[in-house]
């Protein structure tokens, strides 16, 4: 329904991908490195929880 107020060149910005294509979707568009480790990459970057000790 949203898509008849789109634009075809806006429309051609969206990347749509399901679970099993996903990690592989998301690496095609940002570095490992910056992608966490819960979507398929290896950044660990704001994954603490209240529990974690500061030192």
């Amino acid at each position: 329904m949203i898509s008849l107020f789109l634009t075809v060149r806006t429309k051609s910005k969206f990347v749509f991908a399901g679970p099993s294509k996903s990690t592989e979707i998301l690496l095609r568009y940002i570095a490992p490195e910056q992608l966490p480790v819960k979507y398929g990459g290896l950044s660990k970057d704001g994954e603490f929880a209240n529990t974690d000790v500061v030192t």
